[in-house]
């Protein structure tokens, strides 16, 4: 039993708590939190990685940014993300266009397309894009120039590989989707 008798304020986050799109953000990264590491399991590197995520998410001119990169490192360092680094079947090096599988967690290369017939293809620049948040601190992937066109396609892979290995939708992704489409 833990018990907690003292605690002090740090920052109250208020530029979040007054924006209903970022506060549906910090939303998303406790639930994704609280959803994705072991119940008492100490990291650090994750804690520092949301405090950074919620403390830019605050002052963010572009928060849907910080919401990629907080969900492709969380997932990086948690042990729980999508393989792009080669094939995720038989190993090589991803030469040319790829596929990515949901059921297999990872790139398909050319020769093996076939062992996931439900895969699709992704661009070369979203893959390059989540290497190098995957290798990069976030102030330098804040500074990342991403397409509007391969952003929606993280978007998509990253939502769906969530919702694939955790079974469900995140609640608070629901409520920032349909945020989204009353905009």
């Amino acid at each position: 039993m833990h018990l907690v008798t003292q605690a002090d304020k740090k920052d109250n986050f208020d530029n979040i708590r007054q924006n209903i799109v970022k506060t549906g953000m910090a939303s998303l990264i406790m639930e994704l939190l609280g959803v994705v590491m072991p119940a008492e399991d100490k990291n650090e590197d994750v804690f520092n990685l949301a405090l950074t995520c919620l403390t830019e998410l605050q002052a963010a001119n572009n928060p849907d940014k910080v919401m990629t990169i907080f969900k492709i490192r969380m997932l990086s360092l948690s042990g729980f993300k999508p393989h792009f680094d080669s094939c995720v079947s038989c190993g090589d090096k991803i030469m040319g266009q790829s596929k990515f599988s949901l059921v297999l967690g990872g790139l398909l290369c050319g020769k093996c397309y076939q062992k996931d017939l439900s895969s699709r293809s992704i661009f070369r620049g979203t893959v390059a894009s989540v290497l190098h948040i995957e290798r990069n601190d976030i102030k330098t992937n804040l500074n990342l120039g991403m397409n509007p066109q391969i952003k929606k396609e993280l978007d998509v892979i990253l939502n769906a590989f969530l919702n694939f290995h955790l079974e469900r939708e995140l609640k608070s992704q629901r409520v920032l989707n349909k945020l989204a489409v009353a905009v």
